[in-house]
């Protein structure tokens, strides 16, 4: 029993030091997806980041309107919002469909769910770097100010992207074994956006504040909103919900790569 604890063990942390042995491979796969992606685009993962323009203007405009706030203020915090928010909902959604996708990979070579994971998070890197210089400049031309704080919320994109490596070795394998567990992460996550302060201020329902408080993604999202917008660094208690959301990934990552290990070939 304890020589087989040991393999077990020894295979866990194999499969994560392959991420590091693989290095150039999952490197090259995560631009190849996006290549693939926007191949005969030509601003390619750009197209992302107006898409998300024009959704930000239109909510700016009109919510401004019916919460009774200067346009420039509420378009930044809007801007920030889904910015943050459409990068953790694409890695979500993404972890639960992305051993699928790999199914031709994983049937004609020896890959391991960690390297996969992390072609997942930095194909998504590419795209939230995109993102994040085009509205970057959006903020600037419509006089948007900022601190020395404001360096601060670049650490959102290392936090999210390890959320959603471990999320993806979590729920992708699965996933593959439940198709129906994408379409209700799906579901899921278009719940959260209406009860996450997104197109609303927090401080505007302050009889709500369970939507606040008990919500993972507005902790998550104040880690890149608060130094940018407010000039402040994330609360103890922002980072602590975030880090118990992260604990939680690692967990359940370390449990389904223990229990599936050797059956994803068979559900692919």
């Amino acid at each position: 029993m304890y020589s087989h604890n040991q393999a077990s063990v020894a295979q866990l942390l194999s499969d994560f030091a392959s991420v590091f042995r693989m290095f150039n491979t999952w490197i090259a796969l995560s631009f190849q997806d996006v290549y693939m992606r926007y191949r005969r685009s030509v601003i390619g993962p750009f197209w992302i980041s107006i898409s998300q323009g024009i959704t930000i203007f239109a909510a700016a405009i009109l919510y401004s309107q019916i919460f009774k706030i200067p346009f420039k203020e509420f378009l930044s915090y809007v801007a920030v919002g889904v910015l943050a928010w459409n990068a953790l909902a694409q890695l979500i959604i993404d972890s639960s469909n992305h051993i699928i996708e790999s199914e031709g990979l994983i049937k004609s070579l020896p890959i391991r769910i960690p390297v996969l994971a992390a072609r997942l998070a930095f194909r998504n890197f590419i795209i939230i770097i995109h993102n994040v210089l085009f509205f970057a400049i959006i903020l600037v031309f419509f006089g948007v100010k900022f601190s020395y704080v404001s360096i601060w919320a670049l650490a959102a994109i290392p936090a999210y992207l390890i959320l959603g490596f471990f999320i993806a070795i979590a729920i992708g394998p699965i996933s593959a074994r439940y198709r129906d567990l994408a379409l209700i992460i799906q579901n899921a996550i278009q719940f959260a956006f209406f009860l996450t302060p997104i197109l609303w201020r927090a401080d505007q329902l302050p009889e709500r504040a369970i939507f606040v408080h008990a919500n993972p993604f507005y902790h998550a999202i104040e880690i890149a909103r608060a130094p940018l917008l407010d000039g402040r660094l994330p609360s103890v208690e922002n980072w602590s919900v975030f880090g118990l959301c992260v604990a939680i990934a690692v967990v359940g990552a370390i449990i389904s790569l223990a229990t599936t290990r050797g059956r994803v070939y068979f559900w692919v």
